[in-house]
């Protein structure tokens, strides 16, 4: 459990109270198929009103898991492949260098591609495309993420600077959900998952799912029927805002074309 040596106290989340059911609930044993074998947690994203109310028959929640378990599997994932359309970029730059078109990259075997370009490239550059297959290579073996800040510290360092402050698109960044526990969290905005409103009233006391047969072990919601499920926290105000605001956004952009630089150049004088 990480210490809390930067914040003033844990500002991110409470106790729940009483028989309190709420948007920001965080509750034990969720199942999530990438994190079968890692401990998880899910937080309630139902509107409260609804929730008072009892207006809906489902309840909706997110998963989370924790950040170092997140950056070995989804992580690991997207800086990966940013990396390797990096490699890819690079080879399709010296391959536009030397008038080779970029369409052969699918067509030809590396080797050939290989041996294409140095008929083509200054003597001195007839090893840059071989180093950045083999580079790419390299990249594609790498399993697990501290293996990847082995090598490719200088994007790792940036990627996690974005975590931080919430900008990787699908996945906001929470520093804790348990008093004095800072280890970072994880919560998967595009996972969206629902409960039955019944079961939900059960959590405030605490239940155990009776069988492995039972539907929430076959619907794939509850992770085991060993472990008791109920509230641990309540992620507080204004971070339980800002987290449905995310999720929101995340679901409703939208692309519109470009303004046309011959109208933008005008509009500056140019």
């Amino acid at each position: 459990m990480a210490e809390n040596n930067h914040f003033k106290d844990n500002t991110f989340t409470r106790d729940p109270y009483s028989n309190e059911i709420t948007q920001g609930t965080i509750f034990n044993n969720v199942y999530v198929n990438d994190f079968k074998n890692k401990e998880t947690w899910g937080v309630i994203i139902t509107a409260r009103c609804d929730l008072a109310q009892a207006k809906s028959s489902i309840i909706n929640f997110l998963p989370i898991v924790k950040l170092n378990d997140w950056l070995d599997i989804y992580g690991l994932r997207i800086l990966k492949n940013e990396i390797l359309n990096n490699n890819k970029d690079q080879i399709k730059n010296l391959l536009k260098e030397t008038k080779i078109p970029t369409t052969l990259i699918t067509t030809y075997s590396e080797e050939e591609l290989i041996n294409l370009y140095k008929t083509q490239c200054k003597p001195k550059k007839q090893n840059n495309l071989s180093e950045l297959i083999k580079e790419k290579h390299m990249i594609l073996k790498i399993t697990d993420f501290c293996s990847l800040k082995t090598y490719y510290n200088k994007q790792v360092t940036p990627f996690m600077k974005r975590i931080f402050k919430n900008d990787v698109a699908g996945h906001y960044f929470l520093p804790s959900i348990f008093y004095n526990d800072f280890e970072g969290y994880i919560i998967l905005l595009r996972e969206i998952r629902h409960i039955n409103a019944d079961i939900c009233k059960l959590f405030p006391t605490g239940f155990k799912i009776q069988s492995p047969d039972d539907d929430l072990i076959k619907k794939e919601i509850v992770k085991n029927s060993n472990e008791e499920i109920y509230p641990l926290a309540v992620i507080n105000s204004p971070y339980i805002e800002h987290i449905m605001q995310s999720f929101a956004l995340l679901f409703m952009r939208i692309g519109v074309d470009d303004l046309p630089d011959t109208y933008t150049n005008k509009l500056m004088g140019g």
